[in-house]
């Protein structure tokens, strides 16, 4: 069951895309805006409990991160911090690989 929201929030998690040599993919404009401590972001995810058997989608634009224009195989994992109110910590992805095609 979901509870009908698609969040986008490129900015609410860490993401980390390496190329098929497992070096470190360049971030784009944004992605550099983002990770500079005199940007001042605002998250754009509400905070609520879910229910038992709710679900919420969240959407990341990777390649409007990081330069992922080149064809190859990238590597991508995401880790959010969990808020105070909420427990504290970190959430982390499994890494799964995309391929771009020329």
């Amino acid at each position: 069951m979901s509870c009908g929201l698609v969040l986008k929030s490129e900015g609410d998690y860490s993401v980390e895309v390496r190329d098929r040599q497992g070096k470190m993919v360049r971030d784009t404009q944004l992605g550099r805006r983002l990770k500079d401590p005199g940007t001042v972001r605002i998250s754009s995810t509400p905070l609520f409990p879910l229910k038992p058997q709710e679900s919420l989608k969240d959407e990341i634009s990777v390649s409007k991160l990081y330069e992922m224009s080149s064809p190859g195989e990238y590597s991508i994992s995401v880790a959010r911090q969990v808020p105070e109110q909420l427990g504290a910590g970190v959430v982390k992805s499994n890494t799964i690989t995309v391929t771009v095609e020329p």
